[in-house]
């Protein structure tokens, strides 16, 4: 009766099984009590062999009657079975002897039970059962190239759709980077060029001088930088509008760009004003060169609107390091010099020289102090009237001077001074002079000849 419970408590260790199993096996039926049956919920195992050993680990009963009386004292499984455990093992044999004779190619789970006679007592004996779970793998092979053959396609339905996906969001990705990208050099251009001519503009104009002035000093040759400012062109501007002034702008910025050489910068400063610089110059003639051949370039006649119009260029040119080491001061000496040129003609050009700041400071100190004056009421104008006693009776005016007073004009120090027109040197040039003569002409304006008394005697 014992070995009946021992062979059912294994048959409930066997629940890891999730196929059941044929029992073909007449051991099986001798072993269970008469009139039980297994347990539906339990799959049903084909054992192949028992033993049976005693506590001194001899065999005392064996399917395979040449087996009794095998010593198995130093088997681990039997020492864990003694001890009250359950030990099984899954082991391939090529042949083995079972109930219904010689087994080939079999997968065998040999198990070792500890015996007793209830579960208070201790152990008695332990079982060696041997089963056939040969057809189980089988069984389990089978089911699980079935799952196979349906997962796998499944698998590879849901990796083509994840990869499609993935493919798309890349390729989005990729174009919202190359928008990105575009858009980032869109608003860098914008911010560095001008938007009329395409060219450089004063921002990007800043700092590729100060790199051409840093990679002048590292090679120890000069550079330059030129200054040109369009001659007539606010006359086209007037006459013919913002369209016709900003072709005109396109045409000069393309032939002045044809003019230069290929390491030459062109920028567009602002208005009818440009800037060149001018890396790895061998000699000062070079730049001369150059700003002649834009002269040339320029005064062409531009046809437009029917009727060919001609402007001209005057440029500044200072050289670097002779007349500046930095970029500010390049470029203030440049528009001096240009500046310097105009006063001599237009459509001309000039190098910097010292005396062109101190004649710039000094026709500044001279604006400055007309403004002042004009807008403090320092200026009066006097009339004094002049006669011909020998050839005009006695009593009429032949005409009337007129002199301009003002105090500390012109920034002299003077406390009183007196102007006689016409204006004096460099007002006409400058933007006080409007304000200047449209104040002598208002004033000059208002006299009408009056009858007066002239005494020749009066002094």
């Amino acid at each position: 009766m014992l070995a009946v419970g021992q062979i059912q408590a294994f048959r409930r260790q066997a629940d890891i099984f999730e196929a059941p199993f044929e029992r073909p096996s007449q051991m099986d039926s001798d072993l269970r009590p008469s009139g039980a049956t297994a347990p539906a919920s339990h799959p049903v195992l084909q054992i192949a062999k028992i033993k049976i050993y005693n506590l001194d680990g001899m065999t005392v009963f064996s399917t395979d009657e040449t087996q009794i009386g095998e010593d198995k004292s130093s088997n681990a499984g039997f020492l864990q079975a003694r001890a009250g455990a359950v030990v099984s093992q899954i082991n391939f044999r090529e042949k083995f002897d079972a109930f219904e004779g010689v087994l080939n190619n079999r997968n065998l789970i040999s198990s070792y039970l500890p015996a007793r006679a209830s579960a208070d007592t201790p152990v008695e004996s332990v079982f060696e059962v041997y089963s056939d779970v040969t057809d189980l793998l089988h069984s389990q092979t089978r089911a699980q190239w079935q799952v196979a053959a349906i997962v796998l396609p499944l698998l590879s339905t849901l990796y083509l759709f994840l990869l499609m996906v993935v493919r798309k969001a890349d390729r989005i990705i990729s174009l919202q980077e190359q928008e990105r990208g575009v858009k980032a050099e869109l608003v860098r251009h914008q911010a560095y060029h001008d938007a009329l001519t395409g060219l450089p503009n004063r921002a990007c104009f800043a700092e590729r001088l100060s790199e051409t002035i840093a990679l002048a000093a590292r090679t120890d040759q000069p550079c330059a930088l030129m200054f040109v400012d369009l001659d007539r062109f606010k006359i086209v501007n007037d006459s013919l509008g913002h369209a016709a002034a900003d072709t005109l702008l396109k045409v000069t910025s393309d032939r002045i760009q044809g003019c230069l050489r290929k390491n030459d910068l062109l920028f567009r400063m602002g208005g009818d004003e440009f800037t060149i610089i001018l890396p790895q110059l061998s000699t000062p003639e070079d730049a001369a060169f150059i700003a002649r051949r834009i002269q040339e370039a320029v005064a062409t006649p531009v046809s437009m609107h029917g009727s060919e119009l001609i402007v001209g260029a005057t440029v500044g040119i200072a050289l670097y390091p002779g007349d500046g080491d930095s970029a500010e001061a390049l470029l203030k000496n440049a528009d001096a010099a240009m500046y310097s040129a105009k006063e001599g003609g237009r459509g001309r050009h000039a190098f910097y020289r010292a005396a062109m700041n101190q004649r710039a400071s000094q026709r500044l100190g001279l604006e400055l102090a007309l403004k002042q004056g004009f807008r403090d009421g320092e200026f009066t104008l006097h009339y004094q009237p002049r006669g011909d006693a020998g050839q005009r009776p006695a009593g009429q005016l032949g005409a009337f001077a007129a002199t301009l007073h003002g105090a500390a004009m012109f920034g002299l120090g003077h406390t009183s001074s007196t102007l006689s027109p016409p204006s004096p040197p460099g007002a006409s040039a400058s933007a006080i002079s409007m304000p200047w003569r449209a104040q002598i002409s208002f004033t000059m304006a208002r006299p009408r000849p009056l009858p007066c008394s002239f005494d020749p005697a009066m002094r």
